[in-house]
């Protein structure tokens, strides 16, 4: 029987992360610039990252790092270039996917009727959608720590 945590892959990706994660001065930059809303950040989910930086890309919005890597200054260098949230978020919802499935796959084994495959898919698409962890993000106010490029005029 699959048994597992969120302790585990989070011990599993810093191990990795550690070892293959590249942090360059684009990150540095851009931690020194908004790193005090990073901190509030981590109060807000009530999670201290063991890796700043992931954080920060997790924040970083196509738009902000397309602005960012074509500044004069950045061009360059290509160690000052930033990656967006995206790869992240690939990683993310496949985690959370799993998390969930299992959740109701072990929570369901015991009920009077066993639920069904398509059942069990239902419960986890109603939990795992843009629609509603939009909402939760939304709620607590993540949304507003997003880095994005604003086109004025």
């Amino acid at each position: 029987m699959l048994k597992c945590s969120t302790s585990r892959y989070e011990e599993e990706l810093n191990k990795y992360l550690s070892s293959n994660y590249f942090v360059g001065p684009g990150y540095l930059a851009i931690m020194n610039k908004y790193g005090h809303l990073f901190n509030e950040l981590q109060e807000i989910v009530g999670y201290k990252f063991n890796n700043p930086y992931l954080l920060v890309q997790a924040m970083i919005h196509k738009s902000f790092k397309e602005h960012f890597n074509t500044m004069k200054e950045h061009q360059s260098h290509l160690d000052m270039r930033l990656d967006d949230y995206e790869r992240l978020e690939f990683l993310g919802d496949s985690i959370l996917n799993f998390l969930i499935a299992q959740h109701y796959f072990n929570s369901s084994k015991d009920t009077p009727l066993d639920f069904q495959p398509k059942q069990l898919h239902k419960l986890k698409t109603s939990v795992v959608n843009n629609v509603f962890l939009s909402l939760v993000l939304v709620q607590r106010g993540v949304h507003k720590y997003v880095l994005y490029n604003q086109i004025s005029d």
